[in-house]
């Protein structure tokens, strides 16, 4: 009996030892595959992988597009009922999890803002007046929000703040997981770090969440510019030690395409765009990443309502900044500026601020590269422009 028993012990091990020597060896090839995609100088795409990932992409958005719904009192899109947090109010969430990190959901109570104010600001004994912005201009990089962001701080009523380049404070897409820093609308590498994610693998609070938790009300400004023509321009702004060319280019996104497939084999999209040690490869190579704009802002919409959102798309602004920039004095709700105050000004001077000069003198992009993009892109931009219900966000 003791050597029946020890022989079916012996088997069970032989079986768990093949086992683990079988998800050992698929791990390893899946990271090896990875670092040869990420080294590959060579490394190209072919038109099935092309079809392959438009396959896996369209599945992953249409996922989160159910998850919406239109309102009929505004014909806007919004999310369902959502408590102060953005999460549905039956869900709730936990304020158990203690990690190194604020926990802003449940350790700050927001203040009670004073009514005689556009600015969300509140008074505190022995302190004098504070206030946060009401407004933020959250997207997205190499999309013309620094220009436009210098052209609102020269209204008489806007002021700028203190962070990088008088704009970006970094504060909630860096360092907090109302200022003019484009990485908000996209950046959320971070998300690990907020304690009601504790154990998850892909996020439930993001961003948007913490926002509404201190400001519901809150005004967003959001630039958007063809994900193809964005992502020539960031690379050559990057400030990354290489060679840029059209050739090199399509280099670097393939790599970012081959990055961006290895991934989606085995993970949500959300996980693979809001992944950190991903964003480090896409940093290296091209940004692929950024373009996916209708993921990010389900990921908006599903907190606040669709009315606190103003989205331009770049070409309209920069072919007229007149009329764009006064858009935005309207919905902020900002007084006119008389003709003669925006020359004194210089709200509308025909410099524009945060050119990427490398990329004004380079060669035009490959045709070959471009149609891999626009392949890649086109899907999430019929989406984009569905929810947007305007067909100039399709770029065609």
């Amino acid at each position: 009996m003791a050597d029946r028993l020890s022989a079916v012990l012996a088997k069970i091990v032989q079986k768990r030892k093949l086992f683990l020597f079988v998800v050992s060896v698929v791990y390893i090839a899946t990271a090896v595959l990875v670092y040869f995609v990420i080294n590959d100088k060579n490394y190209d795409v072919t038109p099935r992988a092309v079809r392959h990932l438009g396959i896996l992409l369209r599945s992953a958005i249409q996922k989160d597009l159910n998850k919406l719904r239109h309102d009929p009192d505004n014909a806007s899109v919004v999310s369902p009922s959502v408590d102060r947090v953005g999460t549905k109010r039956d869900e709730g969430y936990s304020c158990e999890v203690k990690t190194e990190h604020e926990d802003l959901l449940c350790d700050v109570t927001p203040p009670k803002f004073l009514p005689d104010f556009k600015n969300p600001c509140w008074r505190e004994s022995g302190h004098p007046l504070q206030c946060l912005p009401y407004f933020q201009l959250i997207g997205v990089d190499k999309s013309g929000t620094t220009d436009l962001f210098y052209r609102l701080v020269r209204h008489p009523h806007v002021l700028s703040n203190r962070g990088y380049i008088g704009k970006e404070t970094f504060w909630w897409a860096w360092k907090r997981y109302g200022d003019g820093s484009p990485i908000d609308f996209w950046d959320f590498r971070g998300w690990k770090d907020i304690p009601q994610n504790a154990g998850l693998r892909d996020p439930r609070v993001l961003t948007p969440h913490l926002i509404n938790h201190v400001n519901p009300n809150t005004k967003f400004i959001l630039l958007l510019r063809n994900p193809i023509d964005r992502l020539y321009s960031d690379y050559f702004f990057l400030p990354i030690k290489r060679i840029c060319s059209p050739e090199s280019f399509h280099e670097a996104v393939s790599r970012s395409f081959g990055i961006l497939s290895s991934c989606l084999h085995s993970n949500t999209l959300r996980h693979c765009l809001f992944d950190k040690d991903l964003h480090q490869h896409f940093n290296e190579n091209a940004r692929l990443n950024i373009g996916f704009y209708i993921v990010y802002l389900l990921e908006w919409l599903k907190v606040f309502p669709r009315r606190q959102f103003l989205i331009l798309r770049f070409e309209d602004y920069i072919n007229d900044i007149p009329k764009y920039v006064n858009r935005v004095y309207r919905f902020l709700g900002l007084a006119p500026v008389s003709l003669q105050q925006t020359a004194v000004l210089g709200i509308f001077s025909p410099i524009h601020e945060n050119v990427t000069k490398k990329k004004v003198k380079a060669r035009p992009m490959m045709n070959r590269t471009r149609e891999i993009l626009k392949d890649i892109y086109q899907p999430f931009n019929v989406e984009l422009s569905n929810i947007l219900k305007n067909e100039d966000f399709l770029w065609s």
